[in-house]
């Protein structure tokens, strides 16, 4: 069980000393902490050869447990309904949404004891849904969250998740799944600027006077396709591998600067 930066750190390291990630005894691996696209979890499964799946907790109601994916679907996460009562409300007006609709998260524990939890909001963005699954459960299966409420970006009038943000990064096949958004304002105005690393295998490849020229033609497809897919208009950076600050926690995705004082 991990952070999908942690393991993203911890293939970088195996393939620098010359081990081949698929050699290894593992087999399934269970990420959490964060939100993490599916695009992360090909990476994870192709180049370690497991199976990974996402488990979904809260410090506040349990820790890790509160839901699980099943290896054999990996399309949502099945909630311990035994112990929790979920709902998914309209954040701003609390309203409860229907199955099937984008809201925020809110759970009451049915049997914890000494400190219960009523109608708790998690701030985590996901959405329900009732049906049975491949698996053979018939419990409630939550979506993978898809961000937090105070994780949504705002630029120029557009609603955007760092993990939306991420899923359009990892397609592009020569970055590294290390990345950082700085945003700031200039002139009244958002600016946002993406740091991506480039693989080290394709940066390694890459003939030395030839890789300014490169990184230069993978940040403009970076503007190209954020533009395209996410709505938004980034100014993109693609830097050596082993430049984004690496975090032993979670990693800091987003360093936002526009509402902080002189």
């Amino acid at each position: 069980m991990g952070h999908p930066p942690i393991f993203s750190i911890l293939l970088t390291e195996l393939i620098d000393l010359g081990i081949n990630p698929k050699e290894t005894s593992l087999q399934y691996g269970i990420f959490g902490a964060e939100p993490w696209s599916e695009e992360m979890r090909n990476t994870l499964e192709n180049k370690l050869a497991i199976k990974a799946c996402d488990i979904y907790g809260l410090s506040e109601v349990i820790g890790p447990g509160v839901a699980m994916e099943c290896q054999e679907a990996k399309d949502g996460l099945h909630i311990a309904e035994d112990h929790f009562y979920v709902e998914v409300i309209d954040p701003k007006t609390l309203e409860v949404l229907p199955e099937g609709e984008v809201g925020e998260l809110v759970f009451t524990s049915l049997t914890k004891q000494a400190m219960p939890i009523i109608r708790y909001r998690t701030g985590d963005i996901a959405s329900i849904k009732r049906e049975e699954c491949v698996c053979g459960r018939t419990t409630t299966k939550m979506s993978r969250v898809k961000g937090r409420v105070d994780d949504m970006l705002i630029i120029r009038g557009v609603n955007i998740f760092p993990s939306e943000i991420e899923h359009t990064l990892l397609q592009i096949k020569d970055l590294a799944p290390h990345y950082q958004l700085l945003v700031s304002r200039e002139k009244n105005l958002d600016s946002v600027e993406v740091q991506v690393e480039m693989q080290a295998h394709t940066f390694r490849q890459t003939e030395l006077d030839k890789r300014q020229d490169q990184m230069k033609i993978i940040a403009q497809k970076v503007e190209y396709d954020l533009k395209t897919k996410c709505l938004i208009h980034v100014k993109a950076s693609v830097v050596e591998p082993r430049t984004i600050p690496r975090s032993e926690g979670k990693a800091v995705r987003i360093v936002d600067t526009r509402f902080s004082h002189a």
